[in-house]
């Protein structure tokens, strides 16, 4: 019936107010703080991120968490090589397929 309405409101709602609340001097962080504990959203420099990221996370149907040494494993695994993280995070990895 409402379809994918509900997490938008949520997402738009606690991911602007948090971004509002930063903005408050002296007590901005404590707010937004207190905020995110009562309505969880990703904090990240850039809005547009935080939106996604914020709606991909309330939504999924399936979900699985994993630690970044069993990501590197299943790269190194799948044979690629020049394994090195990149700055987006503790699971995101850049790597080379090799040549055949």
């Amino acid at each position: 019936m409402f379809k994918h309405y509900p997490p938008l409101i949520y997402m738009y709602t606690t991911v602007y107010g948090n971004h509002i609340m930063r903005k408050i001097p002296f007590i901005g962080r404590i707010t937004s703080g207190l905020f995110r504990v009562f309505f969880p959203n990703i904090n990240l420099p850039d809005i547009n991120w935080s939106l996604l990221d914020t709606f991909d996370s309330i939504t999924p149907s399936y979900q699985s968490t994993h630690e970044s040494y069993e990501v590197f494993q299943w790269l190194k695994n799948c044979g690629l090589v020049n394994i090195e993280p990149t700055d987006w995070g503790f699971t995101s990895y850049r790597a080379i397929k090799p040549a055949l």
